[in-house]
């Protein structure tokens, strides 16, 4: 198992360049978000299509998204974003979002 957080990244057509959206550690991606992350219209959080689909391939099992302004945890199976999520760009490229209905909701 692999402790050591291996920077995930990928390029974001808003920003015109490559952006860290993550992290891997063991089987788990991890994404740090602020509030404003958060997709109203959807009601939840989104990740870019091209990370999610190549995680399976990486070892990663679990999707953690960490809110570092409300302390709160949201965490999914990887297989939960792959079937339920639902792939939409609303101006940041393709992204595969989950609502929170479907992440269990924890405080750090």
């Amino acid at each position: 198992m692999r402790n050591k957080p291996i920077p995930v990244t990928t390029i974001d057509p808003k920003f015109n360049g490559r952006v860290r959206c993550g992290f891997i550690i063991g089987e788990t991606f991890v994404k740090e978000v602020k509030s404003n992350n958060y997709m109203r219209v959807v009601d939840g959080y989104g990740i870019q299509e091209n990370v999610i689909q190549g995680l399976g391939s990486h070892g990663v099992k679990t999707v953690r998204i960490n809110n570092k302004e409300t302390n709160r945890t949201y965490t999914a199976p990887l297989k939960t974003w792959l079937e339920v999520g639902k792939a939409a760009d609303y101006g940041n490229g393709l992204q595969r979002f989950l609502s929170l209905k479907y992440l269990s909701e924890t405080k750090l």
